[in-house]
């Protein structure tokens, strides 16, 4: 029944009522704090019909939710200084948009560093053309062209106690690259992110290039330190009804804060091609995304063989309290292109069917409530595999994944504390596949939840923001993960897929119990615009880890991180 319902939707999406769409322009970074911001003032009932399960937003699309606090401002809306302040700040940060959208700028949030270049003494150290817009370090801009420019830089320094080391491990990380963004003419937009990191430090590091490690792609490594690159670029044309991306992005389904299970930010980028319209109260997204494997995996020939992500996703505002979303994904390689998948509205899982039931095809639903005041409630379903037949039992084949949370928002009636409760558990074999190119992953790292399969997390958050600048956080975390043992496959290896021999009837967190409780503090300010102090203190205990000497045991860890970064 959810197969056909999803079908019919997604055609409708593509075929139905589309003059509505408009124009939008480059995405919102994913770790913006503009998105917690309008999922606070939607659990607030202040901005309705926000499609935050298909992340990343345009700017236009952000500044669409910002203009409804605006608009209820103006008929009587009241807002605590905070959010005041945030709301200020925004309207300054897209002021394109805002100019675009109302006709005029109306910005009168004054910066830090507009109040520095306009003293009469410190004003001198900064030439004419830095910072011009108090904004940007560099930008140009003309009636049919502009750019905006920043540079990018991080330096950590984490220091770490752990009982199975006997000296205390230290690890420095320093990234430098440049930002840049802008627009030619109305139709075409443009944005560009490069950096390079360097890690070093008390730690073991490989001494050998081209391998990989979680969350990144390629790695370099030199013994006594490692290297990595990161570019995130991409155009973004815009049609009169659909919104189409070429380049390197990431793509965020589902409304999870802790993970997706589905699509997250967990890998690096991907390069992808992605069509996007938003109209009335639905969203369509469909795209085309290459992966690749890590180890290498080469045909026959020796080359590198092509693995291929294919979803399309359909996000719906059905009332002021309810949002729905719908989605497809299929991962395939040895070849690049099958029409089956080029379609944008066909039943990928019939059509993963039709091609020979080959490739590692999923579906899923998420959905948002809004029924109590301050409190955002919502939750996951992700199929990998299912058959009906075998509910109920640990059949190994019923690989499936659920996800659920609440937000409260004003919790305990004191503003600006929020409160937020997750919890995700995946099954045995989620993720996994019989051919290996067909697994999940990208690189080394797992395209859904960070979790991966068999396992559970338990988070919570509380989080107290003093003021736009400024905010302090506690968090707690339960993890557990049920991992392979030497001789028995219980389904917790991303990249071990079930085989003749092994158990059919598995439970879940079946095998070797892993877990970690970590408790923490973390406090951000940012100083200037997007140049931040973050400090965060972590305790964990940790049962049955895989230790350097080849053994399970106990871990006891604490750390203190700092970070000082521009344009993170």
């Amino acid at each position: 029944m959810f197969a056909v319902v999803a079908r019919v939707l997604l055609y409708l999406t593509v075929c139905g009522f589309l003059s509505h769409l408009q124009a939008q322009s480059v995405y919102v970074p994913l770790n913006h704090w503009s998105y917690d911001f309008v999922e606070r003032l939607e659990a607030k009932g202040v901005i309705t019909g926000v499609l935050n399960g298909t992340k990343p937003y345009s700017r236009e699309e952000m500044v669409e939710y910002l203009f409804q606090v605006e608009t209820k401002l103006k008929e009587g809306l009241t807002l605590g200084s905070t959010e005041q302040q945030q709301l200020e700040f925004l309207r300054f940060e897209f002021k394109e948009e805002f100019q675009r959208l109302t006709g005029k700028n109306g910005h009168t949030y004054i910066t830090r560093l507009q109040k520095i270049k306009e003293n009469k003494i410190f004003g001198k150290i900064f030439p004419g053309f830095i910072y011009k817009n108090h904004r940007n370090i560099f930008h140009i801009q003309t009636d049919d062209f502009k750019v905006f420019f920043d540079p990018v830089f991080s330096h950590k320094w984490s220091y770490a106690g752990v009982d199975s080391v006997k000296s205390t491990e230290r690890v420095l990380e320093r990234t430098h690259g440049v930002r840049f963004w802008g627009q030619l003419g109305t139709h075409v937009g443009f944005y560009f992110d490069a950096r390079d990191t360097k890690e070093w430090g008390t730690r073991a590091y490989p001494n050998r290039f081209d391998i990989s490690m979680n969350g990144l792609g390629f790695v370099n490594g030199y013994g006594t330190h490692i290297w990595h690159d990161e570019t995130v670029a991409y155009m973004v044309f815009k049609l009169p009804h659909i919104q189409v991306t070429l380049g390197k992005d990431s793509n965020y389904w589902g409304s999870g804060f802790n993970g997706a299970l589905s699509l997250s930010d967990n890998a690096t980028s991907y390069d992808q091609i992605k069509l996007q319209a938003k109209f009335w109260r639905l969203k369509f997204t469909y795209f085309w995304g290459f992966l690749r494997t890590f180890p290498v995996i080469l045909d026959e020939s020796g080359g590198t063989q092509d693995k291929n992500i294919v979803a399309h996703r359909l996000e719906i505002d059905v009332t002021k309290w309810l949002d729905i979303g719908l989605y497809e994904t299929v991962v395939f390689g040895n070849r690049r292109l099958e029409l089956a998948y080029l379609n944008p509205i066909n039943f990928y899982r019939s059509a993963e069917h039709f091609v020979g039931d080959n490739d590692n095809a999923t579906l899923g639903a998420d959905v948002d409530f809004l029924l109590i005041p301050n409190v955002k409630l919502y939750g996951e379903l992700f199929i990998d595999d299912l058959f009906t037949s075998r509910l109920g039992t640990g059949w190994f084949g019923n690989k499936t994944a659920f996800l659920a949370g609440g937000l409260w928002v004003d919790a305990f009636k004191v503003p600006n504390l929020d409160m937020r409760l997750e919890y995700a558990r995946t099954r045995p074999y989620v993720y996994t596949h019989q051919k290996a190119i067909n697994t999940y992953s990208h690189f080394s790292t797992g395209l859904g939840h960070w979790i991966g399969p068999n396992a559970e997390v338990l988070n919570l958050r509380l989080q107290y923001r003093l003021s736009k600048s400024l905010f302090f956080a506690l968090n707690f975390e339960s993890f557990r993960h049920g991992a392979n043992e030497s001789d028995r496959n219980v389904g917790g290896d991303i990249n071990r897929p079930f085989e003749t021999g092994d158990e059919a009837e598995i439970s879940s967190l079946d095998g070797i119990l892993e877990s970690r409780s970590r408790f923490g503090f973390e406090i951000s300010y940012e100083l200037f615009r997007n140049f931040y102090f973050d400090l965060s203190l972590n305790t964990s205990t940790s049962d049955n880890i895989l230790l350097p000497t080849g053994v399970r045991g106990p871990v006891d860890r604490n750390q203190v991180l700092f970070n000082l970064s521009l344009n993170r």
